[in-house]
């Protein structure tokens, strides 16, 4: 049955990112092409960020209060960074809206692959995608229906805190606090207070699920592209264990490229792209330049391109395994 209600979120356009597209589009993070609903949904992400403004003074009318102002405090910084990652990604969206559609076009191209090891690769990479966004998608549902049913919970649990209410020497427990225009130490006032409390605490939830979710999948994808171009490479270059000598790598390279112009083409275009400066420094990746590889092996002094590049791709398949 689970299976069944989760099969909805797939998309054969997008097998990858499937469920987060669907997820964006439903909380309104990519915004849809039909005006009304994109004014639709430009009020409501108004609304949530004029709610986290209503938090900020929430927070002074309590600044007396230390105990009080430290537990607001946590809550209005998870808003506000909440709405930053919202409202950065509608800024940005045009360049959201490219990564995911590389993404995309990448991995549709990728799973056209015949060989059985990419493919294992492939699958892989989309099963761990899936049970990151799931995963993560649960603890943000579970973490916000207990926020919401706390109050409750503590009405019910706690014979103290309702002796309390009822002598007037204790609040009730917001949801999550906020600012409002009217009195909600009443009872009237508090169940509308909640109802607001609630319907933001929902959207923030939604917020969250959408971008945190999408981030995650993204760099999971570019981790399993290394690992395809690892696989690929080793087509040519032999794997770690077993490298290949030069001149057989320069025999692969003519039976895989140089047969047909299309692919001279291609690899001439490759050779440019050595050209430009690409450097991984996150994380653990090493800082690995073409350019200056190639420099310091001074390539003009007469070594052959084909055994610089599989020098180079050692040590690039040396960072690949310390990474995986």
């Amino acid at each position: 049955m689970l299976k069944n209600y989760l099969s909805k979120f797939e998309d054969p356009r997008a097998p990858l990112l499937g469920p987060n597209i669907k997820c964006l589009k439903f909380v309104g993070l990519l915004l849809p092409e039909s005006m009304k609903w994109r004014i639709i949904y430009i009020i409501l992400h108004a609304f949530q960020s004029l709610f986290v403004i209503t938090q900020y003074i929430d927070v002074w009318y309590i600044k007396s209060d230390k105990s009080l102002l430290y537990n607001n405090l946590k809550t209005t910084m998870l808003g506000t960074v909440n709405m930053a990652k919202a409202l950065s990604f509608l800024a940005w969206s045009k360049y959201w809206k490219d990564i995911l559609d590389y993404v995309t076009k990448a991995d549709l191209e990728q799973r056209l692959s015949n060989d059985k090891v990419n493919h294992r690769i492939i699958s892989h990479t989309t099963s761990y995608c899936r049970k990151v966004t799931y995963i993560n998608w649960s603890l943000e549902i579970l973490t916000c229906l207990f926020v919401i049913v706390s109050p409750i919970l503590k009405y019910i649990l706690s014979p103290m805190y309702r002796e309390n209410i009822r002598n007037g020497d204790e609040d009730y427990l917001a949801v999550v606090n906020s600012w409002v225009p009217w009195d909600k130490r009443t009872l009237a006032g508090y169940i509308f207070a909640s109802a607001y409390q609630i319907f933001a605490a929902l959207m923030a939830v939604a917020w969250l699920s959408g971008y945190d979710a999408t981030a995650i999948v993204i760099m999971v994808f570019f981790k399993g592209e290394m690992k395809l171009l690892r696989q690929d490479s080793s087509k040519i270059f032999g794997s770690e264990g077993e490298p290949v000598g030069v001149e057989e790598a320069k025999r692969r390279l003519k039976s895989c490229w140089w047969l047909e112009a299309v692919h001279r083409k291609d690899l001439i275009l490759l050779m440019m792209q050595y050209k430009k400066t690409v450097v991984f420094s996150a994380g653990p990746f090493v800082e690995l330049v073409m350019p200056t590889f190639i420099s310091v092996r001074k390539l003009s002094h007469g070594e052959s391109l084909v055994a610089v590049l599989l020098d180079f791709w050692r040590e690039v398949h040396g960072a690949l395994l310390a990474v995986s």
